[in-house]
């Protein structure tokens, strides 16, 4: 199995050097490791010309977003297989190495991913939620929507390996949309071609905090998420019957989460829209008929409420 790392890099002076680490110290080695710096302002790229490794490629272009650097990247890529990791995550030690055990394991699945672990800035860490796969450890994912419509996020940018020819057949990564991009390749993938999963968390997630305030942040991401939206409700019909409903109901969440950012930045009646979308796709989701209530609360108080429960729940 050989492997080519690819990197996008934007102004991540203070974790590039974890990152790339992380890539050199593997108890499985790639083949390479290529970095794509997307137009940094700051000291990242010196700092990634201190780093005396062979198998570390350069490639710069003016800034074009996080998808055309990944996609710069597997175009420019000499491995069979695809590794994507961020500039500010992290791989453990043992993680390629997990991944060549799956590839060995499940030979038939071109989607290889393992979980991962969150870490926020004061270093406390949390595990994802993952629900709704029937093996222990180890398996094959029989049916991505049903999984990914009751879990976190459960297939992560930094923790997912794909053959190369599958992702330059389904199109690599949408350019344009800012986050969310890499969730529309891993349903386009998933519905063509089989994904192996190992639940040992052998990869970390650091979340930052955005410089927006709430109100600027649900704004932004209402419109970004409305666009990816749009996008995984073109899928429909090429989505194999056997997952269909589990399929509508992933599209269900996502509904849900743009309700619930209509309901923080104020606008009630589109927020009223997107929960009854939701419920008409998955009625029997019985924490979407709560957001009903929220039409008659302020919005200081919805705010409050969704710091506690979180807006981010199945997707």
């Amino acid at each position: 199995m050989n492997i080519s790392v690819i990197v996008p890099l934007y102004n991540k002076e203070q974790t590039i050097l974890r990152a790339i680490n992380s890539a050199i110290h593997q108890t499985f080695q790639p083949k390479e490791i290529i970095i794509v710096d997307d137009g940094s302002t700051d000291k990242s790229i010196e700092i990634i010309r201190t780093i005396n490794d062979k198998n570390i490629k350069v490639i710069q272009q003016s800034n074009s977003g996080v998808s055309a650097a990944r996609n710069k990247g597997i175009e420019n890529s000499n491995g069979d297989w695809i590794a994507l990791l961020d500039a500010d995550d992290e791989w453990m030690p043992e993680y390629l190495n997990s991944i060549n055990n799956l590839h060995n394991k499940y030979p038939a699945c071109d989607v290889l991913a393992t979980s991962y672990i969150m870490r926020n800035e004061h270093s406390e860490d949390s595990n994802i939620t993952i629900n709704k796969l029937n093996f222990s450890e180890c398996g094959i994912v029989e049916n991505y929507f049903k999984v990914a419509s009751n879990s976190s996020p459960f297939i992560w940018t930094s923790a997912v390996v794909v053959n190369r020819a599958a992702l330059i057949e389904v199109g690599c990564f949408p350019v344009g949309i800012k986050s969310g991009e890499d969730l529309l390749t891993w349903a386009k993938l998933a519905i063509k071609y089989q994904i192996a999963y190992c639940k040992v968390p052998l990869a970390i997630y650091y979340l930052n905090s955005p410089d927006l305030t709430r109100k600027e942040r649900n704004r932004s991401l209402l419109k970004n998420n409305r666009t990816v939206l749009s996008e995984f409700i073109k899928m429909k019909d090429h989505v194999d019957q056997k997952v269909k409903s589990d399929y509508f109901h992933y599209i269900a969440e996502w509904e849900k989460i743009c309700a619930s950012h209509y309901f923080q930045t104020g606008e009630k009646i589109p927020a009223l829209q997107s929960t009854l979308k939701s419920i008409w796709l998955r009625p029997l989701k019985l924490k979407t008929y709560l957001y009903l209530s929220f039409l008659f609360l302020p919005i200081k108080i919805i705010n409050r409420l969704y710091s506690k429960i979180g807006t981010n729940t199945g997707v």
